[in-house]
């Protein structure tokens, strides 16, 4: 069992998951991805737990993708999948995403079912995938809005 002290210290750790106000209050979120994760965060639609703009530390030769992982319904989960897999179909000159971003749903250690979005590339350029999060921004938008979904998911 953790003491208080290390879930206090833990508390600050930048890449930990937690809930998006909390993430906002410490400034924990890496700032490329900042508009993408405001964006996955509607009360009673969708919420954020964790996310990362993509790393690369040369001197570790350490890469860390890009993602979103989120709480929302199958259905609307499965939307926002069908959006970025027709896209990586298209032929590379019509497709409007740089890379072949996935949806993956998995269970957390409570066994309530959370969803990543992510791409399986370990390499990617900046500017090419500061391009993806805006494209990604403008797709959720409208999907994530209140009343355009049937379902709803219980605020967190």
């Amino acid at each position: 069992m953790m003491s208080a002290n290390h879930s206090t210290a833990s508390h600050f750790i930048p890449g930990a998951p937690r809930a998006y106000r909390e993430a906002v209050s410490l400034g924990v979120i890496d700032r490329r991805i900042r508009g993408l994760v405001a964006a996955f965060n509607v009360p009673g639609v969708v919420t954020t737990l964790a996310s990362c703009q993509g790393h690369y530390w040369p001197f570790l030769m350490v890469r860390e993708t890009p993602y979103v992982m989120f709480r929302t319904t199958t259905s609307i989960a499965a939307k926002l999948a069908v959006l970025v897999r027709k896209d990586s179909l298209q032929a590379a000159h019509l497709a409007y995403l740089n890379y072949g971003w996935i949806v993956e749903g998995h269970f957390d250690d409570q066994g309530e079912l959370q969803f990543t979005l992510r791409f399986g590339s370990s390499r990617f350029k900046r500017t090419r995938v500061d391009q993806d999060f805006e494209v990604l921004r403008q797709w959720v938008q409208p999907l994530f809005q209140p009343g355009a979904n049937s379902h709803r998911v219980g605020a967190q």
